[in-house]
C-alpha cells in the first residue's frame, strides 16, 4: 500500500525528504501528463514518487487555456495566491459557465464564452488544479528566496556584530515572512477538485489501491477532522531522522509501520489500536519530521472523499474501487519545530 499524497499536485522538496524518512514511496496525482514539474520527474525516476496521471485527454486544450490564463494574469498583474482572494466568487470553477469564464476575461469575448453550454466538470477541476499547482509552484520558489535572503541577513549581522550569540536574531532570523501561503486558501475547492481526480484513478491492480492519505498541510487536516466527528487520532510520532542515506533501523521501522497500517484499514475498527514502536533514534541527524495518524471507521477512501464532492455530475463509476479498506487513514507531517 502506497500513501497518496493530498490535495495538491505540487510538492516541495522539504515534504519529499519528509515523506520518504516514513515511506518508502509517495504517489502524488497530476492534472496534466505535459507539465510535470522537473524536480518531481526527478524524484519519480529515483522512485521517491509514484506520479499517476488519472485522466490524459484534452491536454492542448488544457495547455493552451492555461498558457492564456497566463498572459492574462501578467497583464493584469495577477499573481500567486491574489488570483485566489480575488477571483474566488468571480471564477466559480464548480460552475457552469467556469471555464467559459476565464476565456471570455482571456480573449474578451462573449460568444465564445456562451459557446459552451454543457459543463465539463472534470475539465473544470483538471483547470483548477493546474493553475493552482503553478501558483503552489511559484509561491515556494519566492518563499524560498527570501528565506535564503534572510539567512544571509542574519549571517552579515552577526558578522558585524562580531558575535556568536545574535541578540536581535528574533528580528530577522525568526521574522514571520510576509507572503501568503496558497495552501491555506480555498481549501474546500481544492479538496473538491483533487478528489474528483482521484476517484479517476483506476489502478489496473487491486494492490495499488490505497487506504492511507497524507497531507503536509494543518489546515487541510482540521479542515477534513472538522468535517469528520468520526474521525479519532491513532498515534502521533516525534523526531523521525531523514538520513541522506537509507539506515537499516529506520527501514525496519517503516516497513513495521506500513505493515500495521496494512492490517488497520483491511479489518474492522474495534476502537484500539496497538502502540507502534518508536523511530529509532538519530542523534546526528538534523532534519526531523513528526506524523500524526487518524482514523476514519467503516469508511471507504472513495466514500469518504466523496462526501467533499458536491457536483457528483460525471464522475466515474469504478470497477476498482479498493474495497477491501474498511477504513481510511489520514495523516499529517510536518518539519520539527
Amino acid at each position: 500500500m502506497k500513501p497518496i499524497y493530498f490535495p495538491f499536485t505540487y510538492i516541495t522538496q522539504p515534504v519529499v525528504e519528509a515523506a520518504r524518512a516514513c515511506f518508502q514511496q509517495l504517489v502524488v496525482y497530476q492534472p496534466s501528463n505535459q507539465k510535470v514539474p522537473d524536480k518531481m520527474q526527478q524524484w519519480a525516476k529515483n522512485g521517491i514518487l509514484d506520479i499517476r496521471v488519472p485522466v490524459k485527454r484534452d491536454e492542448q486544450k488544457l495547455n493552451a487555456i492555461v498558457n492564456n490564463y497566463r498572459t492574462w494574469a501578467n497583464i493584469h498583474q495577477e499573481s500567486g495566491i491574489s488570483f485566489f482572494k480575488t477571483q474566488i466568487d468571480a471564477i466559480p470553477f464548480f460552475g457552469e459557465s467556469s471555464v467559459e469564464q476565464i476565456r471570455a476575461d482571456i480573449k474578451k469575448s462573449s460568444q465564445d464564452a456562451q459557446s459552451q453550454k454543457k459543463p465539463d466538470h472534470l475539465f473544470n477541476v483538471r483547470l483548477f488544479l493546474q493553475i493552482a499547482q503553478e501558483f503552489d509552484m511559484q509561491s515556494w520558489e519566492i518563499d524560498r528566496e527570501l528565506r535564503l535572503c534572510e539567512n544571509m541577513e542574519l549571517d552579515l549581522m552577526q558578522n558585524l556584530k562580531g558575535q556568536d550569540d545574535f541578540s536581535d536574531k528574533g528580528l530577522i532570523g525568526n521574522r514571520a515572512l510576509e507572503t501568503d501561503d496558497p495552501h491555506s486558501y480555498m481549501i474546500p475547492e481544492r479538496m473538491e477538485a483533487w478528489t474528483y481526480l482521484m476517484h479517476y484513478d483506476q489502478s489496473e491492480y487491486d494492490h495499488e489501491m490505497s487506504g492511507l492519505f497524507i497531507t503536509s498541510n494543518r489546515s487541510v487536516l482540521e479542515y477534513l477532522i472538522d468535517q469528520t466527528p468520526a474521525a479519532e487520532k491513532l498515534c502521533g510520532f516525534d523526531s523521525i531522522p531523514a538520513y541522506k542515506n537509507e539506515a537499516h533501523d529506520l527501514k525496519e521501522w517503516r516497513a513495521g509501520l506500513m505493515q500495521h497500517l496494512d492490517m488497520l484499514v483491511e479489518n474492522e475498527w474495534n476502537g484500539s489500536f496497538d502502540i507502534i514502536s518508536k523511530a529509532p533514534a538519530a542523534p546526528g541527524c538534523d532534519k526531523k519530521f513528526s506524523l500524526t495518524l487518524y482514523v476514519v471507521p467503516q469508511k471507504t477512501p472513495r466514500d469518504f472523499f466523496a462526501s467533499f464532492i458536491k457536483h457528483k455530475a460525471g464522475l466515474l463509476n469504478a470497477k476498482n474501487t479498493g474495497v477491501r479498506f474498511k477504513n481510511t487513514l489520514i495523516g499529517l507531517i510536518e518539519p520539527n519545530q
